[in-house]
């Protein structure tokens, strides 16, 4: 059975290949907060395993997980266990088939399994690229010699050489920068459990007119986005250009209007709790025409709305 910790939401039941010949390489390289032994090296079948390294999992649907290796312990029971953090392929983002075949994005979601549970090696590069447009040719040219490479390992038949360059953080609709410095340490620290907070979504009502949500401070007549996945799953969006964007909606912009609950310092549950906005749709939301030729900041009030609290998005 898999432990998995926060903040992933997906369940996953690992398919354990053979117990046998799960080995520790070399001596325990410290311990963890509850004193369980830590290795940087192990030995799954013929499978040598770093800390660093990416391994494949399969779950019991046959879908193959891949994860970054941050630290590898033995339970009090002799369980060799493997923390780690998922991967995901840019096709598996919001990119969809924009995203570039090699590309693999490390994210907050994490797994903890047994050493068994390995099914392969893969082979992922982290590459932490410097950004601005003075180091474009340089990325570029970089890019084309990664490029080549690739070709050149796909007509030997050898498996895909991953480029990990982001973070991929799709609760703040963004990708970041990889914590180079922070990953895979192998010390029992794991940069995404470090930095969870357990209360993130705690809601509190201030007054008739303000409320305190994962810890950002929203006031009457306030403006803020809305997850796409509250409205209508009817609404016509339109006609895009590319198949990558089928299916995508991007945050609403609403403007707050009023509060309904009570007012205080106390927990509140965001389910129960519900706020007043008028929406403003994007030209796009309107017609194809009005797509190009409005400008991109350019947003239309149309109608009010009712919605629960818990979709707002920070």
């Amino acid at each position: 059975k898999v432990a998995k910790t926060p903040p992933s939401t997906r369940s996953r039941k690992l398919v354990s290949q053979t117990s046998k010949e799960m080995r520790w390489k070399g001596e325990s390289a410290g311990k963890t907060t509850s004193g369980e032994a830590l290795y940087k090296c192990a030995y799954a079948r013929e499978l040598r395993i770093d800390v660093g390294g990416a391994v494949t999992l399969e779950d019991d649907s046959g879908e193959i997980v891949i994860c970054f290796v941050e630290y590898m312990f033995q339970k009090s029971d002799g369980a060799k266990m493997v923390h780690g953090r998922i991967l995901q392929k840019g096709s598996e983002t919001v990119l969809g088939n924009a995203a570039n075949e090699r590309d693999i994005f490390l994210t907050n979601d994490c797994l903890e399994f047994e050493l068994k549970d390995i099914k392969e090696l893969v082979s992922v590069n982290l590459q932490s690229m410097p950004w601005g447009h003075k180091y474009r040719k340089e990325n570029s040219e970089a890019e084309k010699i990664g490029w080549a490479k690739a070709e050149e390992r796909k007509k030997k038949g050898l498996p895909m050489e991953y480029l990990c360059r982001s973070l991929y953080w799709p609760e703040k609709g963004a990708f970041f920068s990889l914590p180079c410095d922070k990953l895979g340490l192998g010390n029992g620290v794991c940069g995404s459990c470090e930095h969870r907070e357990p209360d993130c979504d705690e809601l509190r009502i201030l007054t008739k007119t303000s409320f305190i949500y994962r810890k950002v401070t929203y006031s009457v007549h306030d403006f803020l986005y809305i997850r796409p996945e509250f409205f209508s799953q009817e609404e016509d969006r339109g006609t895009y250009k590319a198949g990558r964007n089928i299916g995508l909606k991007p945050y609403a912009v609403c403007h707050l209007l009023d509060l309904c609950g009570p007012a205080g310092s106390k927990k509140v549950d965001p389910a129960s709790t519900k706020v007043s906005v008028r929406r403003f749709y994007r030209p796009d939301d309107i017609s194809t025409a009005k797509a190009y030729t409005s400008d991109i900041r350019e947003v239309i009030l149309f109608f009010l709305c009712i919605f629960v609290l818990c979709l707002i998005s920070v």
